[in-house]
């Protein structure tokens, strides 16, 4: 976010592609207000990857019996 306002979008945008082909999703996080220049068509798809790896880790979650062991 920070490299993001700063202007560096470039770069900003190449860190979380690298974030989430590593794992992170959070794709909430995506909508913070700094990463408003990284709109567009690529940004978009790098939110729509971290979504499906999301509902990916929820359904393991729940597959592995995670609620009942939370107690949820």
């Amino acid at each position: 976010a920070c490299l993001a306002r700063d202007g560096d979008t470039a770069r900003a945008l190449d860190t979380l592609v690298a974030a989430v082909q590593r794992g992170f999703a959070a794709p909430r996080a995506l909508a913070h207000p700094w990463l408003e220049p990284l709109r567009g068509d690529r940004f978009d798809a790098l939110r729509a990857q971290a979504e499906a790896a999301r509902a990916e880790a929820e359904r393991a979650f729940r597959d592995a019996g995670g609620p009942s062991l939370l107690g949820v």
